[in-house]
């Protein structure tokens, strides 16, 4: 059952277009991952889905709901994002930046029931060391869980992760993509990624899709992280091998 439906869609900015006549569909309830080399139009199809961006052409539905009809507030109720890096001017606390997900939720003041929200995405997160601390004193990967965390407090149907490894290192990429594939895995939550590396594509994704020279080509790990999507995508040269039946990319140095 497809989640997320893209009919006819152009994006572009200032006349130049970035993609063109996507029409493209998200199963529910499981990972899918957006590959494709630098500026093919992953965070601009991603930033579609929750109306940063509007498309020139072409129609969204979420759960068969257009979201160009949708009020922001009411999007918000059905989709959350994790950006890939996320600073603030205030001195908010981790707990005070979770609250924030629940805003399609609270009139002005947040209740009790939006505390016990965010602390229990605090607790799933694992992060109850860090509720009270300063959200902007945190490192980048414990930044990126507090964001999950915000996003599960959100309380939505579709999460948006976009680079969430971003400038993260090796431990905080893997403890990042643990967490998101335990949401998916427990709540069922349709969670949409960008990113850079094949390998982590592999580990943590149900389906893949695949951006090429400005087409979109969409189908299983399997199916779509071979050595010669990785040539025709990326221009690099790759074996695909197994080790303790786990496939790993190699490229050709």
């Amino acid at each position: 059952m497809a989640m997320i439906r893209f009919e006819g869609v152009t994006i572009a900015y200032q006349k130049q277009t970035v993609l063109e006549n996507v029409n493209l569909e998200i199963e529910k309830g499981i990972i899918t991952t957006f590959l494709g080399p630098n500026g093919s139009g992953k965070t601009s199809l991603i930033s579609s889905i929750n109306g940063t961006i509007k498309p020139v052409c072409g129609k969204i539905y979420i759960d068969d709901k257009d979201i160009s009809k949708l009020k922001t507030k009411k999007l918000a109720g059905i989709v959350a994002t994790v950006p890939q890096l996320y600073n603030t001017n205030f001195n908010f606390t981790v707990l005070e930046m979770i609250l924030l997900g629940r805003s399609p939720h609270i009139g002005y003041v947040p209740g009790k029931d939006d505390i016990d929200k965010a602390d229990e995405a605090i607790e799933k997160i694992g992060i109850e060391y860090l509720r009270d601390k300063e959200f902007n004193r945190l490192s980048g990967g414990e930044r990126q869980l507090v964001m999950i965390a915000r996003a599960i407090a959100q309380d939505t149907e579709v999460i948006l992760l976009d680079e969430p490894t971003s400038y993260l290192d090796l431990k905080n990429q893997l403890k990042v993509l643990n967490v998101v594939k335990q949401i998916n895995s427990s709540q069922k939550v349709t969670c949409i990624m960008t990113l850079h590396d094949p390998n982590h594509a592999l580990m943590y994704s149900d389906k893949i899709v695949m951006f090429k020279n400005g087409t979109l080509e969409t189908g299983t790990i399997e199916d779509m992280i071979n050595a010669r999507n990785i040539y025709e995508v990326y221009g690099v040269k790759a074996d695909i091998v197994k080790v303790n039946n786990k496939k790993f990319v190699i490229p050709d140095y």
